[in-house]
């Protein structure tokens, strides 16, 4: 559950507490018979007590080809879980997406949710959360809210002493229309290359199965570039 678990190299600690807070900018640019560019940022933070912990994620995704716009999407996340003993926690989160090539002005879903820490050292954490959620969103200019289900999978491992990944899954799923249901997948891979500057390497997929109208149900993004720990 921390946004990254790299040891300095040969260094053996427990997680820190207090903030954590990691920013990752990428840049891809391309020229000649066609013309290209994409802009990523994000941005990280944890927080951590003996009974508490937080969690803030953003993500920004922009792209054109020849001047049309090719991606713009927004996507952001809080959660606050209340540790109950050395495996279990309660908490409660908001997400947020923003897509305007698939044509969602808004997507916001507060949820309150249960959860257990099936692996959870210094190398390593696995997690299972879920719990009922609301979802307030607009859809090709078509306003919706509706009694929802969240299910998450997180995963936090120390590959070596360079090396993290950072994985996670999240569902929400319709009570009233299970055929309504979103799916998010992301994977993030940070080596270091200073103490506090890191090549980060992420894959993120979202799954729309009830999609706008004329709209494709999934989008797939590969985003490469430099993360900075403070």
């Amino acid at each position: 559950g921390r946004t990254t678990l790299l040891k300095e190299p040969g260094e053996k600690k427990a997680a820190p507490l207090g903030w954590t807070t990691t920013a990752s900018a990428g840049i891809s640019y391309s020229s000649g018979n066609s013309e290209s560019s994409r802009y990523h940022l994000a941005l990280a933070s944890a927080y951590r007590e003996a009974k508490n912990e937080a969690f803030y994620d953003f993500a920004y995704t922009f792209g054109e080809n020849n001047g049309i716009t090719s991606e713009d999407r927004l996507r952001t996340t809080a959660r606050y879980n209340r540790i109950l003993d050395e495996r279990n926690f309660v908490g409660a989160s908001i997400g947020f997406l923003r897509d305007d090539l698939a044509e969602i002005a808004y997507r916001a879903t507060p949820a309150l949710t249960a959860g257990r820490y099936l692996v959870k050292n210094d190398d390593l954490t696995l997690s299972l959360e879920a719990g009922p959620a609301f979802t307030f969103e607009e859809v090709a200019g078509d306003p919706d809210s509706y009694f929802a289900l969240v299910a998450a999978q997180r995963l936090s491992w120390a590959l070596n002493s360079r090396s993290t990944l950072k994985q996670e899954v999240v569902a929400n799923i319709s009570a009233e229309d299970t055929d309504n249901f979103t799916l998010v997948a992301s994977a993030q891979l940070d080596t270091a290359l200073t103490p506090d500057l890191y090549w980060m390497i992420g894959l993120e997929y979202l799954f729309d199965n009830q999609p706008a109208p004329g709209e494709g149900q999934d989008d797939l993004s590969l985003n490469t570039g430099i993360t900075i720990r403070f």
